[in-house]
């Protein structure tokens, strides 16, 4: 319950004003956020970890 409400209060005092009222910082954020978890969430980083758990 504690996250959710945590996760509310971003949602309602950050987030949505920025989306809302900054058109140029919401894009900003949201290329930001794609190029650091394309890094995580990747088919490259897949394998990667697939090969090292199997061969190595």
């Amino acid at each position: 319950a504690a996250d959710a409400d945590a996760l509310y209060k971003v949602l309602i005092g950050k987030v949505i004003p920025l989306f809302t009222n900054d058109r140029d910082k919401w894009v900003g954020m949201m290329k930001s956020s794609i190029a650091m978890a394309s890094e995580k969430f990747s088919a490259a980083r897949m394998l990667s970890e697939y090969y090292d758990k199997l061969y190595v």
